[in-house]
């Protein structure tokens, strides 16, 4: 299965089939399932580090991941161990060949951690949702409470160009009687949210952040994302101690979010891939005291469904000193010399290269120029160079999805 992996397909036939052929795992299991444009991986994580400070044992399934597919299911804050995974891999293997339409990578994968969480018997098991909402794979449990994270345009080949369009995908995920919890949203997401929870039947909220929260996540866009994590624990039925959640919130780790993975020079890994994460992108990086005064040397690489001048726009405020585009390790990256095109538009001249060769010039420049590199564009960007800064196993292949 991961030697081969698939296509994305939405649509939930597969996965009901799929899951059936398993003894339908998902059922008894407590969930809270997140949806959203920006924001999501990291408000899952925050509900997992938060419910396992309350002492119970928790379930994380979030996409894609970083270098190694088992990041993909977490138990008890840990990755789940390789002889397990490929215990999983082969029983759902021998599932998904019984079936006339072949289930994809993402289906086998949540499949894979949807057992795994029923068969540890987990307290809560946390679900990230991979594209959308509506057809997505995961959107076959009966969750204990979903959320929906900042929206904004982003995956519009599949999604829709408008944000009313995408916001009723991502709604998508609500369901008759369990509690809805929203971020605020731009009006016209937040009219289509409400319209869909009422006809679904399901009560939606709105929480604004509390920005009195200490997130140990970098930016003031994770306490908007702890807020609506604390909100979704509280409606699954948890109940919220102070010191417990105050830990919980200070724990939390989320690898390539505004990561840094070496200090001299500082290099910094950062996921954004769209506008709105671009933005907020430049909001951390401006406020970060060890930052001010030192130039900065942009990495950037982006994978297909995202536009590159687009993304290269939001980040202008940092005023970088050097931008290079680079290729990803996905079949789906932009070949370096077309981002570059799209990032000249902003940046008036950006370079291509190999990503070694970036990565070296853009840490020797910084070392020589007291400067900072940062590479975003794509998680699956930051997931090669952190796997070369700082190690870990690494996959032959990465998914399309």
């Amino acid at each position: 299965m991961l030697s081969s992996p698939t296509r994305p397909k939405l649509g939930l036939e597969r996965m009901r089939a799929l899951l059936g052929r398993l003894g339908d795992p998902q059922r008894g299991l407590r969930v809270v399932h997140v949806a959203g444009t920006k924001g999501k991986g990291s408000t899952a994580a925050i509900v997992e580090s938060v419910a396992r400070a309350h002492g119970l044992s928790t379930g994380l399934t979030t996409s894609p991941h970083l270098s190694c597919a088992r990041e993909r299911i977490m138990l008890d804050g840990a990755i789940i161990g390789e002889r397990s995974f490929v215990a999983l891999e082969d029983d759902v293997h021998t599932a998904a060949t019984l079936l006339e339409d072949a289930p994809s990578f993402f289906e086998q994968l949540i499949a894979m951690a949807l057992l795994a969480f029923a068969r540890r018997r987990v307290d809560l098991a946390v679900l990230e949702v991979g594209l959308g909402g509506r057809l997505d794979a995961t959107n076959v449990v009966v969750p204990a409470s979903t959320g929906v994270t900042r929206l904004g345009l982003d995956h519009t080949e599949h999604l829709g160009t408008t944000l009313e369009q995408i916001a009723a995908e991502k709604a998508g995920i609500f369901k008759p009687g369990v509690p809805a919890v929203s971020v605020p949203q731009e009006p016209a997401a937040a009219a289509v949210l409400i319209d869909v929870a009422r006809t679904v039947g399901a009560p939606l909220s709105f929480v604004a952040p509390d920005h009195g929260l200490v997130v140990g996540l970098a930016g003031r866009h994770q306490q908007e994302n702890a807020t609506l994590a604390l909100a979704l624990l509280e409606r699954a039925g948890v109940a919220l101690r102070g010191a417990s959640t105050r830990r919980g919130l200070a724990d939390v780790r989320w690898p390539a979010r505004y990561e840094r993975v070496r200090r001299r020079p500082p290099v910094i890994l950062d996921g954004a891939h769209n506008e709105t994460a671009a933005r907020a992108l430049v909001e951390v990086a401006l406020a970060d005291a060890t930052l001010v005064g030192r130039p900065r040397f942009l990495v950037i690489g982006m994978t297909g469904g995202h536009d590159p001048a687009v993304f290269a726009a939001a980040l202008a405020p940092l005023m970088p000193r050097r931008v290079t585009a680079v290729a990803c390790r996905s079949p789906r990256t932009y070949p370096a010399e077309a981002v570059a095109r799209a990032l000249a538009r902003t940046f008036g001249v950006c370079d291509t290269a190999p990503l070694d060769a970036a990565l070296a010039r853009a840490m020797a420049a910084a070392r020589a120029q007291r400067g900072a590199v940062l590479v975003t564009g794509s998680l699956y960007l930051a997931g090669e160079v952190r796997q070369r800064l700082v190690g870990g196993p690494v996959d032959p292949e990465l998914p399309l999805f």
